[in-house]
């Protein structure tokens, strides 16, 4: 089958993140026109270059800031598709931190939404967070205005052109998960520290991510929020199942209180947001918001009152977790 990327030019902002590498590599196995990296950290770039070996001559490495829109509208000129994952994503930084993550996680997306545009792109794609719908903490809130920058774009864009958002649970794959936080302990045979017992939390990975970038791609009509399923996991079943599988480490259970502004649960789609809600069978289990009332043909999903959260997601456990687990240690 033909993918959406098959011939195109793209741009990923901030691409030489964990989520930039493994979509560059579907990019270039997709045969994309030209694949450019787009983001400020020239070691990340020199990282990525090594990684990559003989593939990294096909990519197009560009030093550049979201707040530079003189850079931006350059980039995003010479794309037609342009997918938006800089951003400033630790929870605790963000929070301590308001007015930088700000700039970037809303002013940068501006910028970007702006260029686009001013731009002849065809398509843009915003990479959100379950931390957006019902925001408690700084980071929350600056993905849910950046929802809302992009639906104001795919109302203003013309005819062909389109924007849209992709919101997801915490990436298990990701640099900087728990799963990897976990594994590096583990495999060094040191402890675990697991703040409480029952505490849950949803998982994507980063190929799930990708899929649904290209399903978007191929089905979306611009303005609407793509909700991903997640797994639910209890962090100390995780922690034991990640040990039992690597042989190593020590798993301990802790009661410490997090910090600020994060949450004890997860929204996916608000009570709110039921009105649009639609169903995709092109995408199992994923949710459309569809907020410019684009997909009349698309049935709406029928979800509690209280909309979609990680209580209503099954729980993922014992031999299927394992199971799960084992493909990416």
């Amino acid at each position: 089958m033909t993918s959406w990327l098959e011939n195109k030019k793209l741009l990923v902002t901030g691409g030489a993140g964990a989520f930039g590498k493994r979509f560059l590599r579907s990019a270039l196995a997709a045969h994309c026109a030209r694949v450019t990296v787009f983001s400020r950290d020239e070691m990340k770039h020199a990282e990525l270059k090594r990684e990559l070996g003989p593939l990294a001559k096909e990519v197009e490495f560009r030093i550049g800031d979201v707040l530079d829109p003189d850079a931006l509208r350059w980039a995003i000129h010479r794309s037609d598709l342009v997918v938006h994952a800089a951003a400033m994503k630790h929870l605790p930084e963000c929070e301590a931190n308001p007015e930088a993550s700000t700039r970037v996680n809303v002013v940068g997306t501006r910028n970007v939404t702006g260029a686009f545009l001013r731009s002849s792109a065809e398509a843009l794609v915003f990479l959100s967070t379950d931390k957006a719908p019902y925001a408690s903490s700084v980071y929350g809130a600056q993905k849910y205005l950046g929802e809302k920058l992009i639906g104001e774009v795919a109302a203003l864009a013309e005819a062909g052109r389109r924007a849209f958002s992709l919101r997801y649970s915490n990436v298990m794959d990701s640099t900087g998960s728990v799963f990897h936080v976990f594994r590096r302990l583990l495999l060094d045979g040191q402890t675990a520290n697991v703040n409480g017992a029952q505490t849950s939390r949803g998982f994507v990975t980063q190929a799930e991510v990708i899929r649904a970038v290209e399903s978007g791609l191929a089905l979306l009509r611009g303005g609407e929020v793509l909700v991903l399923p997640p797994r639910v996991v209890r962090i100390g079943e995780l922690a034991e199942a990640m040990r039992k599988l690597l042989g190593k480490g020590r798993v301990n259970v802790v009661e410490t209180p997090g910090f600020v502004g994060e949450k004890e649960s997860a929204t996916l789609v608000m009570g709110e947001e039921r009105a649009v809600a639609r169903e995709i069978s092109e995408l199992p289990g994923a949710i459309m918001l569809d907020f410019l009332a684009r997909h009349p043909e698309h049935p709406r999903s029928a979800l509690p009152a209280g909309g979609l959260t990680l209580e209503n997601c099954p729980p993922l456990a014992g031999a299927e977790l394992e199971s799960f687990l084992a493909q990416l240690l």
